[in-house]
């Protein structure tokens, strides 16, 4: 099982990417299981993010450093770690080519 830059995923990977319930959205999150025979959800991730609700008719917002997170399900294929995209960052800002041999 691979990410999107082809890097062997692990338990317990930062990783950023397109979950299968964040509405097209990026999602920041830990790896927590890996599950092959699931096909395209094949890794299960547990991500934070700012938690809103109502509570006797008012509106609540917890925000995501106060949240327990929750439990998410991605394609691996849509992620890369956090690592790796903090490295393409640094590339294209200094060198300015996202193809460049500091992203390894």
């Amino acid at each position: 099982m691979h990410y999107k830059n082809g890097r062997q995923v692990n338990v317990g990977d930062w990783v950023v990417g397109i979950s299968h319930n964040s509405a097209n959205k990026p999602v920041c999150g830990l790896v927590v299981e890996l599950m092959p025979k699931q096909g395209p959800c094949n890794i299960k991730i547990h991500r934070w993010e700012d938690e809103t609700f109502t509570e006797q008719g008012q509106w609540r917002r917890i925000p995501a450093v106060e949240s327990r997170g929750k439990e998410d399900y991605g394609d691996a294929k849509e992620f890369i770690t956090v690592e790796d995209g903090l490295r393409m960052v640094k590339a294209v800002v200094q060198w300015g080519n996202y193809d460049s041999p500091y992203l390894c």
